[in-house]
């Protein structure tokens, strides 16, 4: 964006400031105090535990299993137990099944409880919530900058759907 800026005829400067001051001001001058590899970590990681302390905690009670998800995790043990597949469950709507990605993914959640315990796959669809946040973090801070990132990852943390589809 720089050399793009550069490029323009100095045709009064950049909203309504001169060249000479646009170009004395770096970009991101006004959120300086969220610059740095040290200071993304640390938002990073702060976002990302905030994030866990709304999705993890009672995921026993929290997660909904009603009858598409006691297909899916029929579907889960089945892959546990050595019978693998290439489609997934049929859903309640007939003759639609769901691509068997998902399975092999909830498969290594449920692995340790040999397929028994649907929290553990819960577990995982909410670590993948979580990781959802510091991908939008990521992505917002990438095209917007660090203020930018900080909001859409707060955001992501706070959104009532994302914390319910993490479960």
């Amino acid at each position: 964006l720089r050399a793009a800026r550069d490029a323009l005829p100095d045709a009064g400067g950049v909203n309504g400031i001169g060249r000479d001051r646009a170009a004395s001001t770096p970009p991101g001058a006004g959120a300086r105090f969220l610059a740095g590899p040290a200071v993304d970590l640390a938002v990073v990681a702060g976002l990302l535990v905030l994030a866990a302390l709304l999705r993890i905690p009672d995921l026993a009670t929290r997660g909904p299993w009603d009858t598409d998800q006691g297909e899916q995790m029929l579907a889960i043990r089945s892959i546990v137990h050595g019978q693998l597949t290439l489609l997934g469950a049929q859903t309640s709507t007939g003759g639609v099944h769901h691509g068997a990605v998902f399975y092999y993914l909830g498969a290594l959640f449920a692995l340790p409880s040999g397929g028994d315990d649907p929290t553990a796959v819960t577990f995982g669809i909410a670590l993948g919530g979580i990781a959802t946040v510091g991908f939008v973090w990521w992505m917002a801070r990438a095209a917007g900058g660090p203020v930018a990132g900080l909001v859409a990852g707060l955001l992501a943390v706070v959104s009532a759907q994302m914390v319910d589809a993490s479960v």
